[in-house]
């Protein structure tokens, strides 16, 4: 009795070891596809390398990405760079990095960009006056919603005579520019809902 019970334990081992080595196995494929869909479902990995080419610490860096994440999670979008957002309606928003920093970050050459070129066929509104804060960089023509309040500042640099349009929430026209390029230093976005850039 007591070999035959010797005997089944034997011919057990191979099998308990087996099954160790395969629960093992799917432990680590598990682990690997949960860290890899963590990856997937956070994509802020890869801009951490540019935020510290920026010059930000690791907790400037984190403020930076709870920036992001709040604008993503409000507006929708998809991240672009440390401190871009491509928005849903095709414009850019284009967040001011942290206070002793250039404001927004550095090209690819590594130049230092202390104020934001408004591209030739682009509209460009600006959270703070003097053309300074966010920016929303928009190209294509349509209405686009103003979520700055206050006093901001924005450039109309498309192509010459292109006129915008700053609507109220009935999204009726309550001023409009005299065309590109033109540009205000000081601009009132309290009673400007919408954009109709072009």
């Amino acid at each position: 009795m007591a070999s035959t019970a010797a005997g089944r334990h034997k011919s057990r081992r191979p099998w308990l070891y087996g099954t160790a080595a395969v629960v093992a196995s799917l432990s680590t494929v598990m682990a690997t596809a949960g860290s890899a869909g963590a990856d997937q479902s956070k994509p802020t990995a890869p801009f951490a390398a540019q935020a510290n080419a920026f010059g930000l610490s690791t907790v400037e860096a984190k403020t930076l990405q709870s920036r992001v994440d709040t604008y993503l999670a409000q507006e929708g979008g998809t991240q672009i760079a440390a401190n871009k957002i491509r928005l849903t309606d095709g414009g850019v928003l284009v967040l001011t990095l942290p206070s002793g920093h250039p404001a927004y970050g550095k090209d690819e050459n590594g130049k230092a960009l202390a104020s934001y070129t408004c591209d030739y066929e682009h509209f460009c509104a600006f959270s703070g006056t003097n053309f300074t804060g966010n920016v929303r960089d928009w190209y294509y023509c349509r209405e686009n919603p103003m979520p700055f309040m206050g006093h901001g500042s924005w450039k109309n640099n498309q192509t010459t005579g292109t006129v915008a349009n700053f609507e109220s929430g009935d999204h009726v026209s309550r001023w409009h520019d005299t065309g590109a390029y033109t540009e205000d230093d000081d601009a009132d976005w309290s009673w400007v809902h919408w954009v109709r850039n072009c």
